[in-house]
């Protein structure tokens, strides 16, 4: 095991946590993938990163009678160097730009995954106000991570919210496995791994040829977000592209050394050679990457819009679907507002209808506007049969995720600009 200098371990904290099982959500299947990456990241810790055993606590299949945020947080309140947190399993949207990462008992279900969902926003709370922590790093492997990343940067009004719970210190790091409107994916077999864990492990256990000694998060990510894009994900529209977001004085935060940099094979090569020499990038270089990547992303854009935005999507719900729908209507037990409901699927129509057409809508009807919306429920007069409702808005939303993604950014913008 590598012995490191640069961290202080007994002040130090790696909290890994990985949900496998589900009894309640996610069709009742278990992801082997998730125990396997679990195990995996604290391999790579221990084997190569450098961090003692005792560093580093393991979490698996956690449900909400275990009090997973009060277990979780507990190993927070000691650490003054180094935090990181780490979690594998499904995830969810919630209300309030909020992400629900799942317990073994998480449900699907709308009006139920806020309760039963292990909270991104508690966890960024206690990590800010109860964690004096020198470097915090935050890891999601799950879907829909890149909410965290999103809307840390102000992308959208909910933004404001989200900032009160910053993470804050030396240096923070999120760092997310997809967008927040993706899927993560993980490999099919009892002994797979989740890509983006694996990923992670080959570029720390493999190293970066003719790299520096030490590896920074930034640079791993970079090698993880190559390997991504070269996968074969049958079936996949858009690729997961994983997210970092650095906040603080010096994104320069060693990761694990790196074992193919020539340099760690010097005898008397001193601890403090892990961190990062300071080599500008020269101004050709940096040209000739921009260049790759810009003819990377060209490429991409063609294939995407080439191979699949130039046909109909026919399995999406659509703005005639929501025009012709009619729900049952109840008196006796609860249902929703038929006004309110009513007249979301107005707008929704609009949005909809607007978005076949190629163009971008103007009634801002979003994603996260209709995951959020909670309807007046009603008894003992007319009301929309509750379940009836909230089964087309999953289907709008998985339209909607669509349309807001890159796919439908780029039909939109092609349809445009002829």
């Amino acid at each position: 095991m590598t012995v490191r200098h640069d961290i202080d371990f007994p002040n130090s904290h790696a909290v890994l946590v990985g949900t496998a099982r589900y009894e309640v959500g996610f069709g009742q299947v278990s992801m082997p993938a998730a125990a396997n990456s679990l195990r995996e990241m604290a391999r790579i810790l221990t084997d190569v990163g450098g961090w003692p055993s005792s560093r580093v606590t393991s979490f698996q299949d956690m449900g909400t009678k275990d009090a997973p945020l009060e277990r979780v947080a507990a190993t927070f309140h000691d650490v003054k160097d180094v935090l990181i947190f780490y979690y594998v399993g499904h995830g969810q949207l919630l209300v309030g730009n909020d992400l629900g990462l799942a317990l073994t008992d998480t449900s699907e279900e709308r009006r139920k995954r806020l309760s039963t969902s292990l909270r991104l926003s508690d966890l960024r709370l206690e990590m800010d106000h109860n964690c004096d922590a020198r470097i915090k790093i935050l890891i999601l492997d799950c879907c829909c991570s890149g909410v965290a990343t999103r809307y840390a940067q102000g992308a959208d009004a909910g933004a404001a919210m989200q900032a009160a719970a910053e993470l804050e210190g030396e240096g923070t790091y999120t760092w997310t496995a997809c967008g927040h409107t993706q899927d993560a994916y993980f490999e099919p077999g009892i002994a797979g791994k989740t890509y983006f864990t694996k990923f992670i492990s080959e570029v720390v256990r493999g190293g970066i040829v003719g790299g520096r000694p030490g590896l920074t998060i930034s640079e791993v990510n970079r090698e993880v977000r190559k390997r991504l894009r070269s996968v074969e994900l049958e079936g996949v529209l858009v690729r997961p592209e994983p997210s970092l977001l650095f906040k603080g004085t010096s994104d320069s935060f060693i990761l694990a050394p790196n074992v193919a940099s020539p340099k760690l094979a010097k005898p008397n090569a001193s601890p403090s050679s892990l961190a990062p020499e300071p080599q500008a990038e020269s101004a050709e270089a940096r040209r000739s990457r921009h260049r790759e990547e810009l003819s990377w992303l060209r490429r991409r854009i063609e294939e995407l819009y080439q191979t699949h935005f130039t046909k109909p999507v026919p399995e999406l719900v659509t703005a005639s679907d929501i025009r012709a729908v009619r729900f049952t209507t109840v008196r006796l037990r609860e249902g929703y507002d038929e006004d309110e409901v009513d007249a979301l699927l107005d707008s929704i129509e609009e949005a909809l209808r607007a978005w076949e057409s190629g163009k971008l809508p103007t009634n801002q009807v979003t994603l996260q506007q209709v995951h959020y919306t909670q309807f007046t429920t009603v008894r003992l007069r007319e009301g929309y049969d509750e379940e009836e409702v909230d089964a087309l808005l999953d289907r709008v939303e998985e339209a909607l995720i669509y349309y807001e993604g890159p796919a439908g950014r780029i039909q939109s913008s092609a349809t445009e600009g002829e």
